[in-house]
């Protein structure tokens, strides 16, 4: 992503752009693109969602929750007082480590690297200049998404999720109630909190295994909060 890694701001901030930059790394890779699988978190998932828009219909995409919010929110986010850049990876790490107790040690590690290696004013421009966030549901129902086997996975609303139950109910009226996973009790980042249940949704939506039933459980189908993890 712009600014992530040692990569400072190419100019490109715009959701679309993003899209068109992974669309050219996917037509560069040795991939059937009628067999692609795409799956994005948050930032990631906004873009993967506008891949049809640009000019790669995948097989098939998951959303793993693309923030539904207003710019003005967003703007709070980007004054988070542990998120940000730091010239240290020890400081990073006890700020990441303390602010996030029940993380895995290598998520610890992983995000407080990605600290020290990111451009801040490249990622605020792609998060602040794109107006409100819609999860990317626009993409999502564009005429070339149309035949793209569209899934949605959010976290709890009430956990820290950014899919609130009314745009979880927008989401299941456009892709079906079926195609909208909730894992109870997750925040916005499911994988980091809740890592058997994310696997087991991801399973469900990419459709390419079995979900055993004791997996099954920690997840439920479509858009209320109240019935998740029945």
């Amino acid at each position: 992503m712009p600014g992530h890694g040692r990569t400072a701001s190419n100019g490109r901030w715009r959701i679309h752009d993003t899209a068109r930059d992974l669309v050219a790394l996917a037509r560069a890779l040795p991939i059937d693109a009628g067999a692609l699988r795409l799956v994005g978190h948050s930032w990631g998932a906004r873009a993967a969602a506008a891949f049809p828009a640009v000019g790669l219909a995948p097989a098939r995409v998951v959303v793993i929750e693309p923030p539904v919010v207003s710019v003005e929110v967003m703007a709070e986010m980007t004054h988070d007082p542990i998120e940000h850049f730091y010239e240290s990876y020890d400081e990073a790490l006890a700020a990441i480590g303390g602010a996030n107790p029940t993380w895995a040690y290598g998520d610890v590690a992983s995000k407080a690297e990605a600290l020290t290696q990111f451009d801040e004013q490249a990622a605020a421009d792609v998060l602040l200049a794109n107006g409100d966030w819609d999860g990317g549901l626009a993409d999502l129902l564009d005429e070339r998404a149309a035949a793209v086997d569209r899934w949605l996975i959010r976290g709890d609303p009430a956990a820290g999720g950014m899919v609130d139950d009314d745009a979880a109910a927008r989401f299941s009226a456009a892709l079906g109630d079926d195609h909208v996973i909730t894992i109870a009790r997750a925040p916005h980042s499911p994988h980091r909190t809740h890592p058997v249940e994310t696997v087991a949704a991801i399973l469900r939506a990419l459709g390419v295994l079995p979900v055993p039933e004791h997996l099954s459980r920690s997840v439920h189908r479509g858009s209320q909060r109240g019935d998740a993890g029945r």
